[in-house]
């Protein structure tokens, strides 16, 4: 991909390499409930416990209270998950995910009973860094409304020649597996909300 020294978008050009698709969801359960086990047992360490993560299937979540990872289908969001373990109530997610392969974020895209707003972007690109907190805030404000991910277009270069994305960070909003609307270049935490909200109308 080609740099650009532009402040508002990096344009891109697209490059296809082979995509590995890791499913580490037993292993992480496994590690998050015995960090938890060691929080609760009074070992005298305190542990943040919030990872998420996708498959083809749905959204991975670490239960807050017990730390059991969990898996929240596309199908579904939208309502009231509960730990498998625990029975509590899990809380929407309000963080972006990473969509790491194409088969993940079309089963995302496509099955998500919540519109989808997709950032592209890549790790050497100066604006998309300046949206990222952005982009977090508004995960963090419409949580249980929206799904918000990232598409990394250097990590699945085949989603940005698939979308045709030529400028990053470009934002794109899915609902039903189809796209109603895009907008190119880095903005600010309402400026986005703003783009949501005109785009549903």
């Amino acid at each position: 991909m080609e740099r650009s020294s532009a402040k508002s978008s990096c344009h891109a050009s697209i490059k296809t390499h082979a995509l590995r698709k890791p499913d580490r969801f037993r292993r992480t359960s496994q590690i998050v409930s015995i960090l938890a086990d060691a929080a609760s047992s009074g070992a005298g360490c305190v542990i943040l416990i919030g990872m998420s993560e996708l498959d083809e299937r749905g959204i991975l979540l670490n239960c807050p209270k017990c730390g059991r990872r969990n898996r929240m289908r596309y199908e579904g969001l939208g309502q009231t998950f509960h730990c498998a373990q625990c029975k509590n109530e899990l809380p929407p997610l309000n963080e972006p995910v990473d969509a790491r392969s194409d088969l993940v974020f079309d089963a995302l895209i496509s099955r998500s009973k919540l519109p989808v707003l997709v950032d592209f972007w890549a790790p050497w690109c100066g604006p998309c860094k300046m949206v990222a907190p952005e982009f977090r805030k508004v995960a963090q404000e419409t949580a249980g409304q929206f799904v918000l991910a990232k598409a990394n277009t250097e990590e699945v270069p085949s989603l940005a020649a698939r979308f045709r994305i030529t400028a990053i960070p470009t934002m794109t909003l899915f609902r039903n597996g189809l796209e109603i609307a895009r907008q190119a270049g880095a903005m600010p935490a309402p400026q986005i909300r703003k783009f949501i909200e005109q785009a549903q109308r």
